[in-house]
């Protein structure tokens, strides 16, 4: 199981990851980085770093300033919102979920709406890496657009 658990750490962490850009997305949204101030200290601790501003919340935040920013729209803007909820799923489902093996294969039990039941193969595992790493740079991208720099080309 120590691959698996290696696996699944990594997951974890590249979620929070990818919650973390979320969150300055929406700190730079709402208090620009050239205003930083304590307002913008408070409200990253108080709101966005805690627990009542879930993942979802900070989708949902940052559909908001995409669709006001007009950084993504359509098929686009609908492909990004379903990666991100994906990378959302993958957190969720292999911090809480259950796993056994019976010496060849492991067994996920997770739940998502119903309970569900996922075996850990190489090519699943490639492809949750691939979504994370398009989710990231697609996250770094709209964080770009959200600095005071990109602010300032306007």
């Amino acid at each position: 199981m120590e691959p698996v658990d290696k696996n699944r750490t990594t997951i974890i962490v590249a979620a929070q990851d990818i919650e973390n850009l979320l969150e300055a997305i929406v700190a730079n949204y709402f208090f620009p980085p050239k205003d930083k101030n304590e307002r913008r200290s408070e409200f990253e601790g108080q709101i966005l770093k805690s627990e009542w501003c879930s993942f979802s919340s900070k989708i949902r935040l940052t559909l908001h300033i995409i669709e006001t920013l007009k950084l993504k729209e359509g098929k686009v803007k609908n492909d990004f919102e379903q990666l991100l909820r994906k990378i959302m799923e993958y957190r969720n489902a292999f911090t809480h979920g259950d796993f056994s093996t019976d010496g060849r294969k492991v067994k996920m039990k997770y739940f998502k709406s119903k309970p569900k039941e996922k075996f850990l193969d190489d090519s699943w595992l490639e492809e949750i890496e691939g979504k994370i790493k398009k989710c990231y740079h697609e996250c770094m991208e709209i964080l770009r657009a959200t600095s005071p720099a990109q602010s300032n080309k306007s």
